[in-house]
């Protein structure tokens, strides 16, 4: 995926213990990818998961919390 050109910054908050797990499993790989190369990849697979269980349809959630 190449997303380099026309990047939106966007800011996220993250629990103290879920970023230093987080930090703690990109350490550990070969080559260490950055915050933003590993979020945008599971976010696409996220994506591409719920577009293929869906169908592409938007899901109702308005009974969530």
């Amino acid at each position: 995926m190449d997303m380099a050109r026309n990047k939106k910054q966007i800011g996220l908050a993250l629990d103290p213990e879920l970023l230093a797990r987080f930090d703690a499993w990109r350490d550990r790989q070969r080559f260490s990818p950055s915050r933003t190369e590993v979020i945008e990849e599971l976010l696409s697979t996220f994506l591409d998961a719920e577009d293929k269980r869906t169908g592409g349809k938007t899901v109702d959630n308005s009974d969530a919390d």
